[in-house]
């Protein structure tokens, strides 16, 4: 597949997930704050994304 941009969201009670995202080289780019509800509480979800140029250098 030929992209050029790949683009993830990772909620905030998972940071193994973030962080595994991160060492592959995708960049936070946001926050939706609280836009997910789950077992009484709220929580964030991260946006994430690499472009192609990023990905072909790491």
């Amino acid at each position: 597949m030929n992209l050029h941009r790949v683009e993830l969201e990772v909620f905030d009670y998972n940071p193994r997930a973030k962080a595994m995202y991160e060492k592959a080289g995708f960049k936070e780019e946001g926050i939706k704050r609280e836009a997910l509800y789950m077992n009484n509480e709220f929580h964030n979800v991260y946006i994430m994304s690499i472009l192609k140029k990023e990905f072909m250098e790491g």
